[in-house]
């Protein structure tokens, strides 16, 4: 009987933590979606229709102090035409260095 508890009250603690992490992160890629829409018209006009691909990556660490703008791929569909392909990303973005 002790095992059923136990086992109950893992799957339960196992099962709040997942659905309060799943939660977390979907509020996170909505505020990431509502902050991107809020970039600059220009800029969104530009970067439209265009993929994460179309652009360089370059993993070394370059000094660039502050002046450049972190994607993730993603897709903007509704909001916003042509459509962004990518989504911006506040943590990356917003980090304090």
């Amino acid at each position: 009987m002790k095992k059923v508890v136990i086992i109950g009250i893992v799957l339960a603690v196992t099962t709040i933590g997942m659905l309060f992490f799943i939660s977390r992160y979907k509020n996170d890629l909505l505020e990431d979606r509502a902050l991107t829409i809020q970039l600059s018209p220009t800029l969104l006009k530009q970067l439209g229709g265009k993929f994460i691909g179309d652009f360089p990556h370059n993993p070394a660490p370059i000094k660039w102090e502050g002046k450049y703008l972190q994607v993730d791929a993603g897709a903007i569909f509704e909001e916003i035409n042509p459509p962004l392909n990518f989504v911006y990303n506040k943590k990356r973005n917003e980090m304090k260095s």
